[in-house]
């Protein structure tokens, strides 16, 4: 069960991440900020 927990938090963060990545490219176009 905690294994199981573990790695849905896990997807979670990743999920967020990427969505943080798509965010962050979109406003700067590339990564020239």
């Amino acid at each position: 069960m905690w294994l199981q927990n573990m790695k849905v938090k896990l997807i979670v963060l990743g999920i967020l991440i990427v969505l943080i990545l798509i965010i962050v490219l979109s406003i700067c176009k590339g990564f020239n900020c």
